[in-house]
């Protein structure tokens, strides 16, 4: 999977998908401009590999058209914007009823990632949760413990609620007077 962060115009980024099928890339992530909405459908028709983006939008009408008049493989959902569980799960549901692929995004907090594993569990053929690497433990210091990953999977916590503790002296440090 490789995230090109909205920079490339339609043309560059349909023969940079043709380049990359090569090495057989899962995805290819926000290519395109949040605008170009009619790019995304042209680029889904057209590239050989699976397109994602939406990470931006906020309601299951913005991501229903993004499957639908932009074409989109993959929709990302981010719990944090798009009007949490309630909303994500109708995300979810409408992507499954397309024949898309939701794959969450859970950009800041270790308690956004708790909370984006408990709905890839519950939604249908949830299996993928799109998390930043490089950051994953500054997202998690308010946490009592991390997640625990081997593999390239994650365990999805079993306790109550998120299935989460947070560390009430590391929160302490993120609160303002």
């Amino acid at each position: 999977m490789i995230d090109i962060g909205r920079r490339w115009q339609f043309k560059h980024a349909l023969e940079m998908s043709k380049r990359f099928a090569e090495y057989d890339l899962y995805w290819l992530e926000e290519p395109l401009a949040v605008e170009d909405i009619d790019g995304y459908r042209r680029l889904c028709e057209a590239s050989p590999l699976k397109i994602a983006a939406a990470e931006h939008e906020a309601t299951i009408w913005s991501f229903r058209d993004w499957m639908v008049r932009g074409g989109l493989d993959i929709v990302q959902p981010d719990l944090a914007r798009c009007g949490g569980f309630s909303q994500g799960r109708r995300i979810a549901q409408a992507a499954f009823e397309l024949g898309r692929e939701c794959v969450p995004h859970a950009f800041s907090t270790g308690i956004l990632i708790a909370a984006s594993l408990q709905m890839v569990a519950a939604m249908p053929g949830g299996y993928l949760l799109r998390i930043h690497g490089r950051r994953v433990p500054r997202r998690l210091d308010v946490l009592a413990s991390g997640f625990a990953f081997a593999d390239g999977l994650v365990r999805v916590p079993a306790g109550p609620g998120l299935g989460i503790e947070i560390d009430e002296q590391k929160l302490s440090r993120h609160r303002v007077a």
